[in-house]
């Protein structure tokens, strides 16, 4: 069975954290899941995350922006 997922958050600063899995950037090892960041989507390899993993990771953003 194949589940094609994105999670997209974009921050007041046009900041962004995007997973994906879509069927590019074949070279990386954990393909086809990745993670794009930032305005230049800059593509990292990493495994599929969970929902609780992405969760945290935006709220450590938000955290983040308020101490600012």
């Amino acid at each position: 069975m194949l589940i094609r997922y994105s999670f997209h958050y974009m921050a007041a600063d046009d900041s962004t954290i995007f997973y994906d899995n879509a069927r590019h950037h074949q070279g990386l090892e954990h393909f086809p899941h990745h993670k794009h960041i930032g305005a230049s989507e800059r593509v990292i390899d990493c495994p599929q995350p969970t929902i609780a993993q992405i969760r945290d990771e935006i709220v450590e953003h938000l955290i983040g922006e308020s101490c600012q």
